[in-house]
């Protein structure tokens, strides 16, 4: 990530993902979209701090064998607590798929729930 102006230490950012894909979706896409979104905006893997999705997903084998890889945690919340977040916007398409109207802007707006060990 970028360092503040005259800063010698970088600055420490922590860095949230909430992943949702396509049944079946291998892997290797699954971290290519994460290594793009991380250069996106300037963030390493190291700054991933969290990384949650929807219930539904908890058994997507992409999104676990990713987890694994990178060790990281990942928070499933129900569609219900996520349809329940106040939002600006709704994706019907998201809602007939999931239960819930925004899924992937959602966690962020939640307390963590018991982290699934991978």
């Amino acid at each position: 990530m970028k360092h503040a102006p005259g800063a010698k230490n970088p600055l420490q950012f922590a860095l949230a993902l909430g992943l949702g894909c396509d049944r079946g979706t291998p892997a290797a896409t699954i971290n290519q979209a994460i290594s793009e979104a991380l250069a996106a905006c300037g963030g390493q893997p190291s700054d991933v701090r969290a990384v949650a999705s929807i219930d539904l997903k908890a058994d997507e084998a992409g999104l676990l064998q990713v987890a694994r890889e990178r060790a990281w945690c990942i928070h499933f919340y129900p569609a219900a607590d996520l349809a329940a977040v106040e939002r600006s916007q709704s994706l019907e398409t998201v809602r007939r798929y999931t239960g819930s109207p925004s899924v992937p802007k959602r966690p962020r707006c939640l307390p963590p729930v018991p982290t699934r060990p991978i």
